[in-house]
């Protein structure tokens, strides 16, 4: 049965914080892509959607996700739902760093705000956007 430690996956550093692949499925012929992330103290993601919909179950710390203009907190043991087509970010408003599994098709696409396609970098053999970033909250 193969099993990998957190530890062993390979992250990449992805503006301030880490996103690293973990594996994918294959649901009725759609692969689903699993990514380890972390987000550093004080940062959060570039606003940004999906053509797809994005699963973010968070392990630890603590933060603000804010989808369209709905704002929640989240913290290690919940499940956020992003439908596809909602600009959302997640910040970590705590010391230490909010970590996450996210969980999306792997064929996703990410735009910026304004309807720009956000560049993917390789992950594995597959391609998404950075779910990581580091800067200031507007």
């Amino acid at each position: 049965m193969p099993v990998t430690h957190v530890d062993e996956i390979a992250n990449n550093a992805a503006h301030g914080g880490t996103l690293g692949f973990v594996g994918a499925l294959n649901v009725r012929n759609a692969a689903i892509g699993i990514w380890y992330g972390a987000i550093a103290s004080g940062n959060h993601t570039d606003p940004q959607y999906h053509d797809g919909d994005e699963l973010v179950y968070f392990i630890s710390g603590v933060g603000i996700a804010v989808v369209e203009d709905e704002r929640t907190a989240v913290t290690g043991g919940m499940l956020l739902t992003i439908p596809a087509h909602q600009v959302h970010i997640v910040e970590n408003t705590g010391a230490d760093s909010l970590i996450a599994l996210v969980i999306m098709p792997s064929t996703i696409r990410s735009f910026d705000p304004d309807g720009h396609e956000v560049e993917s970098p390789s992950l594995g053999s597959l391609s998404i956007s950075p779910v990581v970033y580091e800067g200031e909250m507007s």
